[in-house]
């Protein structure tokens, strides 16, 4: 694809082919964004996050593509958080159980650390409410207490989540995927017309049906290699711009944006505790900017699951180094620091320092125990992009960038087991690579990646896998 960049210094123009040789390509995939003089040049990093995503997609993916974004159309009853105004893009509609009434079920699951404490005079708890769908899935939405941050998209829409578990489902055997697709911190990146990112659970839709839902992937229980074929799956949309981590509403002046990604995901853990707490076993992983979170999530899911075996898997975003300006935007504008667990390794901790390698630091050093993975492809075009466009290296130098980030991480917490493929493909949960990607390992025999999940699930540590000839 070619990315055509428009920034104060003049024009910039990126074209990556598979293995970025910045050689010229067609106008196919063609972005033309006008920033202003005032935005720092690091914070383009994740712009292009769904842009890229959209662009290099294709049906192995195994994902169905949904309509433009229309507005919604009621209005939220959120009450104010650490807002500095009130939502300007107009609210959305309250979905409806259009399948199944919908029902209300208590809970006494201790409300997330994501999501604001209740008030001493207030029950702790969470309430949801529960469409059924076909295959399997389920509709779920969390109802908001006294006190309580509602959850929300970025344009003020309902948020909802869906669990998979048809009756052959272990509900003591458990995954939680966080989805990516993009992000925005300031008017023009947040624009609805650019598409950064997504501005709803699904585009253009107020009621959900299972076709809408994935199918590709760990998402496919026919397959027999599936290590998730009869567990519970928990999927976690993302709407909010924020990689999942965001706590605030922030006015952008011409457009309002609702940052929760970590209250939405707060109440999705809350679900998991609540319905599963007897759970033995718990893999939380995530995609794409849904990955950037997932090392967290899944510490903070040891603390409230004790007595869970807690697996986790990163899927594509190694290569994101420590680049303090990225920092601070991160744990700033998105207010995510606030959004953190009560942890020692975040005491006192400044936006600067608030790093996506960061993250697998503290949740290892806050478990010692937790087991903890990731997955790139070596010349993944979607990371090699964003690094590119902000000056750092890419392209030919990728798997030297992943190979850093990974040393940084095991220099202060100890060996974490990756597997590195070859090609420049972006994820590989939702697809169909998923059973049959394989790279030679340690001994020479080559390791399927469905296999080497596997491993992971049974509680072992598979060998660091990586490709030697990496391009394809």
């Amino acid at each position: 694809m070619k990315a055509n960049l428009v920034v104060p210094h003049g024009e910039v123009v990126f074209a990556v082919d598979a293995h970025d040789r910045r050689k010229a390509m067609t106008d196919d995939h063609l972005f033309h964004i006008a920033y202003p003089a005032t935005m720092p040049r690091p914070l383009t990093l994740l712009v292009f996050v769904t842009l890229v995503a959209v662009s290099c997609a294709s049906a192995s993916d195994d994902l169905a593509a949904e309509p433009a974004a229309a507005p919604p159309t009621t209005a939220p009853t959120e009450l104010p958080v650490t807002a500095t105004v009130a939502p300007t893009a107009v609210p959305s509609t309250v979905v409806p159980s259009t399948v199944v009434p919908s029902t209300v079920v208590p809970s006494t699951a201790v409300p997330s650390t994501a999501v604001p404490k209740p008030a001493p005079d207030m029950v702790a708890g969470s309430l949801f409410t529960t469409n059924a769908l076909a295959d399997g899935w389920t509709q779920i939405q969390h109802v908001a207490g006294p006190g309580e941050v509602a959850c929300m998209c970025s344009d003020g829409s309902d948020y909802s989540f869906f669990v998979n578990a048809p009756p052959a489902a272990d509900p003591e055997k458990v995954v939680l995927m966080f989805e990516g697709g993009g992000a925005c911190w300031d008017a023009v990146t947040c624009s609805p017309g650019l598409g950064a990112y997504k501005t709803a659970v699904i585009e253009n839709r107020t009621t959900y049906e299972a076709s809408d839902l994935p199918g590709g992937g760990i998402w496919d229980r026919s397959q027999k290699a599936n290590p998730f074929a009869d567990w519970t799956l928990v999927f976690a949309p993302y709407c909010t711009g924020d990689v999942h981590l965001g706590t605030r509403t922030v006015d952008y002046g011409e457009i309002t944006v609702e940052h929760k990604g970590a209250v939405n995901a707060g109440a999705v853990m809350d679900w998991v505790v609540q319905e599963h707490a007897e759970t033995d076993h718990l893999f939380v992983a995530g995609s794409s900017a849904g990955s950037i979170p997932a090392p967290l999530y899944a510490g903070e899911m040891a603390d409230r699951l004790p007595n869970a075996v807690v697996g986790h898997l990163s899927d594509a975003s190694g290569a994101y180094p420590s680049v303090p300006e990225l920092n601070a935007e991160l744990g700033g504008t998105w207010g995510a620091i606030a959004g953190l667990p009560d942890w020692p390794e975040f005491a006192g901790m400044a936006p600067e320092e608030f790093s996506l390698p960061g993250l697998f630091v503290a949740a290892r050093q806050h478990n010692p125990d937790l087991s903890l993975a990731r997955y790139d492809n070596a010349f993944d075009s979607v990371q090699s992009l964003f690094l590119l466009l902000n000056g750092l290296p890419g392209g030919a130098a990728l798997p030297e960038g992943i190979a850093a980030v990974e040393a940084q991480i095991e220099a202060e917490v100890g060996e974490i087991p990756s597997y590195m493929a070859p090609g420049d493909e972006h994820t590989i949960l939702g697809s169909s690579r998923f059973y049959t990607e394989a790279v030679a390992g340690p001994d020479g025999a080559d390791v399927v990646f469905a296999d080497w999940v596997a491993s992971l699930v049974a509680g072992e540590r598979p060998p660091d896998v990586t490709c030697e000839d990496c391009e394809r």
